[in-house]
């Protein structure tokens, strides 16, 4: 069950980031690489053993699990993930970024 929601989920994010300018994204199997021009990169990629999507982006990652209503949260921070790609992707573009 696990494998199936984390692959349709970052199969949406990968469709969802193709939208997205001044970046370019790479997906192969359970990772995705978003890559600036500037050569920094941002790693998404499922975690079969924690049952998460971890989030790898400007030095800090941050671990999601999927609660009951089928949203992707930090374990730590408790923020949703497409929001935080969302954020960080704007942070580092100097714009807003709309995922959804």
């Amino acid at each position: 069950m696990f494998d199936k929601q984390a692959a349709d989920e970052l199969k949406q994010i990968d469709r969802a980031l193709g939208a997205v300018s001044g970046i370019e994204v790479d997906s192969t199997g359970d990772v995705i690489t978003i890559e600036f021009e500037d050569g920094a990169r941002y790693i998404l990629n499922s975690h079969r053993a924690a049952r998460q999507i971890w989030f790898a982006a400007e030095l800090a990652a941050a671990h999601y699990s999927r609660n009951d209503a089928g949203a992707w949260i930090d374990t730590r921070g408790g923020g949703e993930l497409w929001a935080r790609i969302a954020e960080v992707l704007g942070n580092k573009l100097g714009r807003d970024v709309k995922l959804r």
